[in-house]
């Protein structure tokens, strides 16, 4: 009996393993990419933060306290602004990293999966050309003893006369 991993399934699994494997690592870099950026942004967010109550302390101002704070924490202004504008490109550098990645790969998969699919319908043919033979071989036998040259076709073995 034939094994259930062909040659042309194990070079489909590969080219898979493959481009699974492209992708992960690029979804991995992206994630990496987004990691720093939010850290960067709290670093920003924090050193901005300190420099407000530090100049509201030493000026007593609760009002410019909260003015300062509304205008950093405002995503129009400062370290806000940059992170949505570097998270976009990381994201848009995402995007065309992971078409890329589809776009070297899959030439070989859809030739590895047409591989695979006309594989497995010559199997299945030859699967059905051999269980078709052993039907007509088993049918030939059934009849060859049905009719076993005795003269006493069809009669039990104990009716037949001795």
């Amino acid at each position: 009996m034939d094994t259930f991993v062909t040659p042309a399934l194990r070079s489909h699994c590969d080219a898979l393993i493959t481009y699974s494997t492209d992708v992960s690592q690029h979804m991995l870099d992206t994630l990496h990419k987004v990691g720093e950026l939010n850290l960067q942004l709290a670093r920003d967010m924090l050193g901005d933060l300190g420099q407000i109550y530090q100049r509201t302390l030493s000026g007593g101002n609760a009002a410019e306290l909260g003015a300062a704070l509304g205008g950093k924490l405002n995503p129009a202004n400062g370290p806000l602004r940059d992170y949505q504008r570097k998270l976009a490109d990381t994201m848009a550098h995402a995007c065309d990293d992971l078409a890329r990645a589809t776009e070297t790969h899959m030439p070989k998969l859809s030739r590895s999966a047409t591989a695979v699919a006309e594989d497995t319908m010559r199997r299945a043919s030859e699967e059905a050309a051999r269980a078709t033979e052993r039907q007509q071989e088993t049918m030939q036998q059934m009849h060859a003893g049905m009719h076993g040259g005795d003269g006493h076709a069809g009669e039990p073995a104990d009716q037949r006369p001795h």
